[in-house]
């Protein structure tokens, strides 16, 4: 099975997430606040920012306008044993985003929530630091693997009798 580590770090205001454009500020980035239904200070979104720097992609976002509090970001960067190149890095940080998404569900996603098929069944996420209200081992295996809900377990298992049945 293949982790991605992402290293989250937070909680930074609006303004203070604007700044992130260095080089090294790509990767995920968590979008806390207040939620009609689901209430103050929840998970509203989860995006990534690969191609550009966090302060551009959060840019983009207007939800701060309505939001009736201060917004929190929290921001996740990729971490590696060894170097790898930028595209294997975006590459991680896409599938990581996919996984995370497919499990947390933000009140504010709307598209690529159940978009992840089997290309990340191998994978699994390792959130560190400041993770907030994330997961910290996230993997799809247990949906969309060989031990999808719903369907058997596997006949090479056996059930374990517990309490001296």
């Amino acid at each position: 099975m293949q982790d991605i580590h992402i290293d989250w770090q937070g909680p930074l205001t609006l303004e203070q997430a604007l700044q992130l454009h260095s080089e090294t500020d790509r990767g995920l980035y968590q979008y806390y606040g207040d939620h009609p239904i689901y209430g103050q200070n929840v998970l509203l979104y989860l995006g990534s920012a690969v191609k550009q720097s966090l302060g551009k992609r959060l840019a983009q976002h207007n939800w701060h306008l309505w939001s009736p509090s201060p917004v929190q970001i929290y921001v996740g960067r990729l971490c590696t044993e060894e170097p790898i190149d930028v595209i294997a890095a975006q590459q991680q940080l896409v599938l990581a985003e996919s996984i995370l998404l497919f499990a947390h569900s933000p009140g504010f996603n709307t598209s690529n929530l159940n978009s992840i098929g089997h290309k990340g069944e191998d994978v699994r996420v390792m959130n560190w630091g400041k993770r907030k209200s994330l997961f910290p081992e996230v993997s799809i295996s247990r949906w969309e693997g060989g031990l999808t809900v719903g369907h058997s377990i596997p006949k090479a298992m056996s059930q374990v009798i517990c309490g001296g049945v």
